[in-house]
C-alpha cells in the first residue's frame, strides 16, 4: 500500500511540475557552445535554437572564462551569457523568443543584467524588454566603482498574457561607447495569481507590470571594437 501510494503522489507531482516549468529554452544561452575563452557573433536574422537575434547590429554569447583587460566575465548561471552590445556593435541589438501562454493567466519574469565597469565598458548597462511588441520595461544597472569582475543584477516582474503566444524581446540601450551588456539565467513561469501591483491590460495592449531589481553580483568583458 505504501508503495502504491508513493507512485501515486509521484504522478501527481509529474502533473503539476509543468506550471511551474521555465518557459524559455535556453534561457542562460547555453547552445550553441562556444570556445572556451572566448565569443561568437550571431548577426541580426541568426536562429540559435528558439532564440532569434533582432536589431540594427549583433550580439555575442561569451565564455565564462573570458577575460580582457584584467576583467574576468564570468555567467551568472552555467558557461556562457549573451553580450547585447555584440563586437563593437553598440546598437539596439538583441534577441526574441515567443512561447506558448494563456490569455488572463499571469507569468513571472526573471533575469540577470550585467555590468563591467571602466574603461571602454562604461559603467552601467541597460535594456528595453517588449511583449509582442509593446515596451514594458526599461533595466539599468549604474555604478562608479571599478570592479574586476562583470557584475550581475537581477530583475523580476509579472505580467498578465492577453494572447494565447507571447514574443518576449530583450534590446541593448547602452550607447555607442559602452562595449559590454550582459543577459543571463532568463525564466518565466506561471503563477497562481496576479500581485497587487499588476494591473490587466486589453489584448490589444499587452504590457508588462512594475516589477523588482535586485542587486547581485558577479562578472565579464571586452573592449574589442574596430
Amino acid at each position: 500500500m505504501t508503495r502504491v501510494r508513493s507512485l501515486v503522489v509521484a504522478a501527481l507531482l509529474s502533473v503539476t511540475a509543468p506550471a511551474n516549468a521555465n518557459l524559455i529554452s535556453n534561457g542562460s544561452f547555453e547552445l550553441p557552445i562556444v570556445p572556451v575563452g572566448s565569443f561568437t557573433d550571431f548577426i541580426p536574422g541568426t536562429m540559435f535554437g528558439a532564440w532569434r537575434t533582432v536589431g540594427t547590429g549583433n550580439v555575442a554569447i561569451v565564455n565564462t572564462t573570458f577575460n580582457q583587460f584584467g576583467i574576468s566575465f564570468a555567467a551568472q548561471e552555467g558557461n556562457q551569457w549573451l553580450d547585447l552590445t555584440g563586437n563593437g556593435s553598440n546598437g539596439a541589438n538583441g534577441v526574441e523568443q515567443t512561447i506558448a501562454t494563456s490569455p488572463g493567466s499571469t507569468y513571472a519574469i526573471t533575469y540577470y543584467i550585467g555590468n563591467a565597469i571602466g574603461g571602454i565598458f562604461g559603467n552601467s548597462s541597460g535594456l528595453s524588454i517588449s511583449l509582442n511588441g509593446v515596451v514594458g520595461l526599461t533595466g539599468r544597472v549604474t555604478s562608479s566603482v571599478p570592479s574586476n569582475i562583470l557584475n550581475w543584477s537581477r530583475f523580476e516582474q509579472r505580467f498578465i498574457a492577453s494572447n494565447a503566444s507571447t514574443t518576449l524581446r530583450f534590446i541593448n540601450t547602452d550607447g555607442p561607447s559602452d562595449n559590454s551588456n550582459g543577459l543571463d539565467n532568463i525564466s518565466i513561469v506561471e503563477v497562481a495569481g496576479p500581485p497587487t501591483s499588476v494591473v490587466p491590460v486589453p489584448a490589444a495592449l499587452p504590457l508588462l507590470a512594475t516589477g523588482l531589481a535586485v542587486l547581485g553580483l558577479l562578472g565579464r568583458r571586452r573592449a574589442r571594437r574596430r
